[in-house]
């Protein structure tokens, strides 16, 4: 890929030789043949010339930016449409990972479900167990309340057991209802 470096195109000698024909054609149209004639003949032709093959050379340049232009517009082009495709491809990626990761979501939904219920069933007899549990130190708690009043040792232990049921009777509830 080649670059041209409109910038640094710049040429001294070039412009002094531009000015100096434009100068000529100037005094040419404005005072005929007598403007010609203060000039060296041999020298206007050798101008002439160059700027005759300035112009074509600039000619060529332009003509070859131009070559150039068009065929990094072409590429420009192509590297769109490869864009676009690979967009469209990227989106349908994109939307068959959503589609996979939805329905990774439902099975593992329906699994966490089937594993619930069988938790369910496993845990049931232990909610059951824990509530009996809970009421027998319940009812243990107030007999020895009523035929030991003075024994505060033994009442404390109980209480603390009773309120350790009431903590695993209420962790079995929350599990029981999904909380």
């Amino acid at each position: 890929m080649e670059s041209i470096d409109i910038y640094n195109s710049f040429d001294m000698n070039r412009a002094r030789r531009i000015g100096r024909n434009a100068k000529l054609i100037y005094n040419f149209s404005r005072y005929g043949s007598k403007a010609v004639t203060a000039v060296n003949p041999a020298t206007a032709c050798i101008d002439a010339i160059i700027s005759v093959g300035d112009a074509v050379v600039s000619f060529y340049e332009y003509q070859r930016a131009k070559e150039i232009t068009t065929q990094l517009n072409f590429e420009l082009e192509e590297v769109k449409k490869r864009f676009n495709n690979k967009k469209i491809e990227l989106k349908k990626i994109e939307e068959n990972f959503a589609r996979e990761s939805e329905l990774n979501v439902k099975e593992i939904q329906r699994q966490l479900k089937t594993s619930k219920d069988e938790w369910n069933d496993i845990f049931k007899p232990i909610y059951e167990n824990s509530k009996k549990y809970l009421y027998q130190c319940k009812d243990r708690l107030e007999k020895i309340k009523k035929e030991y009043p003075d024994s505060k040792e033994r009442i404390k232990d109980i209480e603390r057991k009773y309120q350790e049921a009431i903590e695993v009777n209420i962790n079995a509830t929350l599990f029981m209802i999904g909380g």
